[in-house]
């Protein structure tokens, strides 16, 4: 076999140095037995760089002597080669002569016997890559030798590529080289440097335990990793103080000390989340945030100054220490303003002690600031004001004398928290003698931390519940129950999480935007402690004190999909594989004819790339420890290659350990656990087993269908025999006896079943599947296999009771399956073009991760770390894993894990997801999800600061506006009022409010107003009052407005409410600024009047108009009374038919006069001042807005005209009748507010709009026979009389006017007839056409009389009914029209103070024994609207259901027809590739049977059919 050379060379001396420390054997030399490095072999940066420099020479004259015309054939070649390459690695037979000493019988899976590497910089050995630069030659270094690959004896050497490996930047900084040197994580120059502890992987491969590493420690009781950079986690143990570097977490330093460490807190600055100030900055970098303060038992406090460069040399340097009379219980320490820094120590005897230091460290002042003898501090919090700087200098106009100012939390031992405010008004540093919080719990507060925003403060202890209090207020907003005594408290730097620690061993994270837990991890032993360390891209570490003897690291980090991209040249082949080494570092994928190696710990980088001649299908590493770096691959072409993975110069370098024809197509290729089996096989439908160290054949099996999968698992036999068991000449490398291991095969096969075959390769179990059984898994630890089929079924099967637990529908086609390594996550890959993560306690999806193509293979790391991803279109992708969900990958489904729904990561919320979806069912499942979890709407975007109201109002959808409010305002949050109200939740409410009433149909307004209910007033107590005392109000704030005389207090509780008086809660609406105008008139304008018919905008209506408006209505009818009976009195003197020839009172009436118009001219100013001087555009269409308008003009031009122009004034009688009318309508409108009649004018009002279509026809009507009837009776008289004149004693005959003259008489005669049937019998018989005028008065009678008045009766009825059925609703219309109408004319100074302190709505509820509120909705709805409500939600509830029932149905036949598709499909594909597999062996070599070529037959039976074609159909015309 030839000898390709693509790697640059080295020296004899560092090639040895480098196959020392890569291919040490970990078997042989554990690494927690490795000796460590003595501290006087300590280097300096100045020998580093000169051994650097010295390695770096030696390769440049190694590449030299290649370039000058050394052979990689020659001696010194060879001896590099044999070096570089490890002495297990045999040669080609010409190079036989010159392996002198080399062990023949070696097999390349035995471990190398080189001694092992003392360097200083490799701790672990076992990592087979170093660190090393330099490029590829790929055309200087090659050679060829012609080997029969199918020759036996020891496998020949074949080099393939390799690939330059980049250094991490951060190992070249030599600063760190001294505090790296001695760990145990480290290589010699690595191939992705440093070996990170938690992109390693976790524990066991546990990724949702979360666990990274354990750190052994000596009575640890506290730590904390350093500020801004994390590079530092300082560990307080028994008399110790111990310093971890953060990159492999081995020990940096070890500082003594006299006692136990109780106490360590690093340097923070003041405000550095929001700090821009260039002082702040430049005491940063002056290196003060690497001040570190230390306690301990024995009282010492010192404050050492830490330097990484140095620290492994000499160590931290001690800048101060002090000594107190007790324990010390907790440290503060913190940059106070811009030039001192403040250290803060609690101890045992319930001191807290100040001392002060400058910028230069310098003790300034030392004092004990708060003493509690009695009592015992146990925690303490500092933290500076979270508002800029730059605010702070905007509100004060001076920047010189701005002030950061700082808060102190204490926690005791006798259950007692308080807040004390830093004063520093005379130059020193102290605390004001009153708290500005205080409160007590019930046993010791253990732990007190302010979030690094500033804007919670936290405490819990042993009640087992952490109380948060808002800053702002410095109230208790909301309690969270844990099930143990809290022990520490801590948010992470970021303010995303709140870690709790307790002691029921666990470790609880919660979210802080909705303040749910959604991880809780257990620990072995109380938490005690916990520190954030370092976050970035790949990792959200967090230190756990769990026991005295050791500290957790936890990578917190979510299920993500990181931005690494593993690059292929695509060939227009769909095969695809991916494979991981057995340590998890290593990834193997395929596509097209190669196979590239990407490494883990260096960003994916391909290491290593192996050229097939032929397309491949499947790739596997040796799971077996210590054979790590074997990996078999197979291909289309029917070879099976063993590759090795070596180090070689600036890379690795693949070493062909094998290769062998076994038949065409093979597809799928697996080790046994152990190493020692290879199975492969294919379509050929031939199950191959070979020794692993001999390749021999072990046996060839004839499955009924093509091979689709193989996987193996240990297992234990109890019915075998005692002695091992040889089969085709090989022993079993495990005893297979009675409670030993073995393994088990099982083989998912074309003919839809799976075989499973036992430790004697015998099949003893088969599970039949719908369709082609395409992928299968073992489980790691359980006797269960996953089974996946062509229908898109998974099974679970438990093979030792031989039954199925569980089998449901995936999706479309499964192609693949794997389960993670611990086995409790299974990942499923579908045609549907996404991978589904299912957790095996429920098989439950709860990630689902998208990919462009079809989704054909899956491969968890073994440490747990990544899952790699592969489609059928060649791209590959890498998923990070960890124990918190990823939001963005949970599936958009009802039935997803609280904890994704409750988590804000940095993209949408889960509910913003679905928002952002905007279809139907994605609008319907949001609506589901809220119902059942409502708090999950509190979740939000991190990284653009979205909630979900703010996504609600950018998409502007009305259904998603409707929803995000009713969920606040329909009570159904289980959170507490505290926190609902103290968020800016329900402003953002209002806004979607105002958003939906101006935009969308107001039907949303009405359903929203009518859900509205109370919630409990935050940081409230009941209130025991009389029963008129006043229970409603309106507030500037949400907070308790009632007076302290009504507070019910221990003192008050007994014997008081017994005198006559009830006890309520206090309770408020939720959202603000339902009162004010511009809310109020567009209810009025654009929502129908059923929008008032709810409780709550009845409160605010009574709240309104009762404390705010009402006296300006007294006042305003007063006025318009004396104006109207001064019209009364005006019109009388001034009416023609009333006039009284008297000069006395002309005086009278004009000062009459003169008020009248004063009066009218009033009104007209606060009606101008109502329409906003005309642009207000509703104003002119409230009807009692025009009768105001025109009786003040009509009064105008009366007055004027009437009073003062003497010569027009005769005539104005039919004015002033219209005029006292249209006055008489407005003295109507002023009843509306007024309790007794509002209601009598509203039916009035709503009965004239309800007959305003009867009166036209009853008009129309009236027309039509007024001229039928002047018709027939124009020619009749009026009726007359004889009167007798008794001063000419003559008779006198008086007739009046004929009813039918004139057309308006005939209007009026026809009403009397018609209408009010008033008419003389004898009329109808003085006509001409006596008969015609009987008949048409008979219909006129009918039709009007008869028909359309008791119509009018019943259209009354109607509507008097309709009224009544919303009287409630018109009542407080009209009350609200009034209300607008008179905050309208006030000063906008008035209205303003008017609706800021009706900013709130507040109520007092009686309550129940839980003490929630008792709200009796139908008591002000009505009982005949309640019974509407539940038919309308029962018909709704069942249409939904029978929707639902719909859908499902229709869901499983398209899901059952797709699956036949895609079976189809997948047929057809089989049989074209058959057709093609034909074709090209027809092109190639021709078609053989038994070894001779029968091309020329197939030829001549295709023109015997062409021609017996033609012979029985003849020539066929085109």
């Amino acid at each position: 076999m030839p000898v390709h050379l693509f790697a640059p060379a080295l020296g004899a001396a560092a090639a040895w140095g480098a196959l020392q420390d890569c291919e040490s054997d970990t078997r042989d030399s554990p690494k927690e037995e490795r000796p460590k490095p003595r501290p006087n072999e300590t280097l300096s940066n100045t020998q580093i760089a000169a051994f650097e420099d010295a390695i770096e020479i030696q390769r440049r004259r190694s590449m030299m002597s290649f370039s000058n015309g050394g052979s990689p054939t020659s001696p010194s070649s060879r001896f590099f080669q044999q070096a570089a390459l490890g002495d297990d690695l045999s040669v080609s037979e010409n190079d036989n002569n010159n392996n002198d000493g080399e062990n023949p019988n070696a097999s390349y899976l035995d471990p190398p016997s080189v001694k092992h590497s003392t360097s200083t910089y490799n701790e672990n050995p076992a990592v087979p890559v170093g660190s090393f630069t330099g490029n590829n030659n790929n055309n200087a270094n090659n050679t060829s030798n012609n080997n029969n690959n199918n020759v036996d004896g020891p496998p020949s050497i074949r080099m393939i590529n390799s690939f330059p490996i980049t250094v991490d930047q951060k190992l070249e900084k030599r600063k760190s080289v001294q505090l790296r040197r001695g760990s145990s994580l480290y290589s010699a120059g690595g191939a992705g440097g440093p070996l990170d502890c938690v992109l390693s992987g976790f524990v066991d491969g546990d990724f949702a335990a979360g666990k990274v590493r354990d750190i052994p420690v000596d009575g640890c009781f506290v730590m904390a990793f350093s500020p801004q950079t994390h590079s530092l986690l300082a560990v307080g143990a028994r008399k110790t103080l111990d310093f971890y570097e953060t990159i492999g977490y081995s020990l940096a330093c070890r500082f003594p000390r006299d006692a136990q460490v109780s106490a360590v807190q690093w340097l923070a600055a003041a405000d550095d989340h929001h700090t821009n100030s260039s002082k702040a900055k430049a005491t940063t970098r002056s290196g003060h945030h690497n001040l570190l303060a230390v306690g301990d038992l024995g009282g010492t406090v010192s404050l050492l100054q830490v330097q990484e460069e140095v620290l492994e040399m000499y160590g931290p340097t001690v800048k101060h220490t002090f000594q107190v009379a007790h324990q010390i219980r907790a440290i503060e320490l913190r940059l106070v303003g811009h030039d001192r820094i403040l250290l803060v120590v609690g101890d045992k005897g319930g001191n807290v002690t100040f001392s002060e230091y400058s910028r230069e460290l310098e003790p300034l002042t030392n004092h004990v600031a708060v003493s509690m003898p009695n009592d015992k501090v146990l925690s303490l919090a500092l933290r500076t004001n979270p508002h800029p700087p730059q605010q702070q200098e905007q509100d004060s106009g001076n920047a010189a004398t701005t002030t950061m100012t700082s808060y102190l939390g204490v926690s005791f031992m006798g259950g007692e928290a308080r807040v004390y405010e830093l004063d520093t008004s005379d130059g020193n540093l102290k605390l004001k003698p009153q708290p500005v919080f205080a409160h007590t719990r019930r046993g010791a507060v253990r732990s007190v931390t302010f979030s690094p925003d500033g804007d919670l403060f936290v405490l819990g202890g042993y009640d087992k519940t952490a109380v948060l209090v808002d800053t702002q207020l410095w109230r208790v907003v909301r309690e969270l129950k844990l099930e143990g005594t809290i022990n520490v408290l801590e948010f992470d730097p970021a303010t995303r999480y709140l870690a709790v620690g307790t002691r029921d061993k666990s470790f609880v994270v919660f979210d802080t935007s909705t303040f749910v837990a959604i991880k809780k991890f257990a620990s072995p032993g109380w938490v005690t402690d916990i520190s954030w360390g370092p976050r970035n891209s790949y990792k959200d570490c967090v230190a756990v004190r769990c026991e005295r003897t050791c500290v957790s690291l936890l990578d917190l980090t979510p299920i993500s999909r990181t931005t690494f991209e593993l690059e292929d040249e695509l060939d227009g082949s769909k095969e695809c594989a991916i494979s991981w080494s057995q340590t998890g570092r290593y990834c193997a994928r395929i596509h097209g004819c190669s196979v590239r190696v990407s490494d883990s710990y260096n960003s994916f980088q391909d290491v290593a790339k192996f050229e097939g001649d032929g397309t491949l299908r499947g790739v596997a590493f040796c799971p077996a420890e210590g054979k790590e770096n074997i990996l078999a691959v197979v291909g289309l072409d029917g070879h099976m290659t063993v590759l090795k993975l070596c180090p070689f110069g600036s890379g690795l370098v693949f070493q062909v350990v094998k290769a062998l024809f076994v038949e065409e197509h093979l597809w799928v290729v697996r080790w046994t656990p152990d190493g020692a089996v290879l199975a492969t096989g294919g379509r050929g439908k031939v199950l191959h087993l070979f020794n692993a160290q001999t390749f021999e054949r072990i046996l060839s099996q004839k499955i009924d269908g093509r091979i689709w999968g193989i996987d193996f698992c240990r297992t234990v036999r109890t019915d075998a025999t005692t002695s091992p068991r040889t089969i085709a000449g090989v022993t079993s490398p495990v005893s297979i006896a009675t409670g030993s291991y073995g393994w088990q095969m099982a083989v998912a096969s074309g003919a839809d079943v799976a075989i499973i075959f036992d430790t004697s390769l015998q099949p003893w179990l088969q599970v039949h599947r719908p369709r082609t059984a395409r992928a299968l898994r073992y489980h790691p630890n359980l006797p269960i296999l996953a089974i996946g089929d062509g229908s898109g079924c998974l099974a679970i099967v438990d093979y030792e009771q031989e039954e199925t637990l569980k089998d449901f529908l995936v999706g479309s086609r499964v192609n693949t399956l794997d389960f993670s390594p611990k086995g409790d996550f299974l990942v499923v890959g579908t045609d549907d073009c996404v991978f589904t993560l299912y957790e095996t306690f429920t098989y439950k999806p709860v990630q689902a991760i998208p990919v462009q193509g079809f989704a054909m293979i899956s491969s968890f790391s073994p440490n747990g770390q990544c899952l790699g991803l592969g489609t059928a279109e060649g791209i590959y992708s890498i998923t990070r894993l960890g124990p918190l969900l990823g939001v963005d990958l949970a599936p958009l489904e009802l039935g997803v894990d609280p904890e994704v729904l409750y988590r804000s990561g940095d993209g949408p919320s889960f509910i913003q997801r679905l928002m952002r979806k905007g279809d139907q069912d994605s609008l319907h499942l949001v609506a589901k999800i809220l119902h059942q979890h409502p708090e999950a709407i509190y979740a939000f975007d991190r990284q653009a600061k979205e909630s979900c109201f703010d996504t609600a109002l950018i998409l502007r959808k009305p259904n998603l506006l409707k929803l995000a409010v009713m969920i606040l305002v329909d009570g159904n949050l289980k959170l507490d009022s505290d926190a609902i109200m103290t968020s800016p939740i329900p402003l953002k409410a209002r806004m979607a409010l105002d958003t939906i009433l101006q935009e969308y149909s107001p039907e949303f307004v009405v359903d929203i107003m009518r859900a509205m209910t109370f919630l409990k007033v935050p940081f409230s107590s009941p209130m025991v009052m009389k029963e008129g005392d006043c229970r409603e109000r309106g507030s500037d704030s949400f907070m308790d407005p009632w007076p302290r005389k009504y507070k019910l207090t221990n003192e008050k509780a007994e014997g008081v409410i017994s005198r006559g008086t009830v006890m309520r809660i206090p309770a408020v609406l939720p959202l603000p600024g339902l009162g004010t105008m511009q809310f109020l008139s567009s209810l009025i304008e654009k929502a129908p009047p059923t929008v008032f018919d709810n409780d709550a905008i009845a409160i605010v209506l009574r709240v309104l108009w009762k404390n705010h408006i009402q006296k300006y209505f007294i006042l305003d009818l007063i006025t318009y009374t004396t104006f109207f009976v001064l019209w009364i009195v005006l019109v009388d003197k001034k009416s023609g038919t009333t006039e009284e020839e008297n000069e006395g009172t002309a005086m009278g009436t004009m000062a009459v006069a003169i008020s009248v118009l004063i009066l009218n001219t009033l009104f007209a100013v606060k009606e101008l001042v109502q329409s906003d001087y005309g642009r207000r555009p509703g104003y002119i269409r409230s009807v009692w807005n025009i009768v105001d308008l025109l009786a003040i003009s009509c009064v105008w031009y009366y007055v004027v005209v009437g009073c003062f122009i003497d010569e027009l004034s005769p005539g104005l009688e039919p004015l002033a009748v219209v005029t006292s009318l249209l006055l008489t309508v407005r003295l109507v409108a002023y009843l509306r507010g007024i309790s007794d009649t509002g209601w009598l004018v509203s039916v009035l009002t709503h009965n004239l709009h309800d007959v305003r279509g009867f009166l036209l026809i009853l008009f129309v009507l009236l027309v039509g026979f007024t001229t039928t009837f002047r018709i027939l009776f124009q020619d009749v008289k009026g009726p007359c009389e004889i009167e007798y004149d008794q001063e000419t004693s003559t008779l006198a005959e008086s007739c009046e006017a004929a009813p039918f003259d004139s057309y308006a008489r005939s209007f009026v005669s026809s009403f009397q007839m018609v209408i009010l049937g008033e008419y003389e019998p004898s009329l109808l018989y003085e006509s001409e056409y006596a008969v015609l005028a009987i008949i048409i008065f008979i219909v006129a009678v009918t039709c009007v009389l008869i028909v359309a008045l008791n119509a009018l009766i019943s259209v009354l009825a109607d509507s008097y009914a309709r009224v009544q059925a919303n009287a409630a609703a018109n009542r407080r219309k009209e009350r609200a029209e009034l209300i607008v109408e008179y905050m309208s004319i006030l000063p906008p100074s008035k209205r303003q103070s008017i609706e800021k302190r009706t900013t709130y709505f507040h109520a007092l509820f009686e309550s129940d024994a839980d003490g929630d509120l008792l709200l009796a909705k139908d008591d002000w709805q009505g009982g005949l609207n309640a019974l509407r409500r539940e038919m309308e939600e029962l018909i709704n509830a069942t249409s939904e259901r029978n929707q639902k029932q719909l859908e499902q149905f229709k869901t499983e036949i398209d899901s059952e027809i797709n699956g036949l598709r895609r079976e189809l499909v997948s047929l057809l594909e089989d049989m074209a590739g058959d057709v093609r597999s034909i074709r090209r062996l027809q092109s190639h070599d021709g078609i053989t049977l038994n070894g001779k070529n029968v091309a020329k037959a197939v030829k001549a039976v295709k023109s015997i059919g062409r021609h017996g074609k033609k012979a029985i159909f003849g020539e066929q015309k085109p």
